[in-house]
C-alpha cells in the first residue's frame, strides 16, 4: 500500500509566507489626488469679510448604551474606518477581523490534516 504524502509544518508556514508576500499593500491602488481635491473643496466654506460667521454645529444627543453601539456599527458600515475618533481611528477592522479568521481556519485545515487517520483501530 502506498505510503500518503504529508508535508511537513515549516513548508505549510513557508508557503503562506510567500502568499502573504504577494498580497503587499503596494498591488492596492488609492483613490486619485483630484479626487479627493474635489471633495475637500466642496466641504470648506468660503468667508467674506463683513459677512455673518458659520453657525456652530448642532451637538447630538447621548444615547444609551445599546442604542450608541448600534449607532457606531451604522456609521463604520456607512463611512468605514473614517467614522471613528481617537487613537483608533483608521484601523482597518474589518480587513483584521477577517485575516484573524482565515489564519484560524488554515491553522485548525494544517493542524487536523497533519494526525493520523484512523479506522478500525489500524492506522492509515
Amino acid at each position: 500500500m502506498a505510503r500518503p504524502v504529508r508535508g511537513s509544518r515549516l513548508a505549510a508556514l513557508a508557503v503562506l509566507a510567500v502568499l502573504a508576500l504577494g498580497f503587499s499593500p503596494s498591488a492596492f491602488v488609492g483613490p486619485a489626488a483630484s479626487t479627493q481635491q474635489v471633495a475637500r473643496a466642496s466641504r470648506v466654506g468660503m468667508s467674506f469679510f463683513g459677512s455673518e460667521p458659520p453657525p456652530p454645529p448642532k451637538k447630538k444627543e447621548e444615547l444609551p448604551f445599546p442604542l450608541s453601539f448600534l449607532e457606531a456599527i451604522n456609521n463604520y458600515a456607512s463611512r468605514g474606518s473614517g467614522s471613528l475618533n481617537g487613537p483608533m481611528a483608521g484601523f482597518p477592522f474589518v480587513t483584521t477581523l477577517f485575516l484573524s479568521l482565515l489564519g484560524a481556519f488554515i491553522y485548525i485545515c494544517f493542524d487536523e490534516g497533519s494526525k493520523p487517520i484512523i479506522r478500525g483501530g489500524k492506522v492509515m
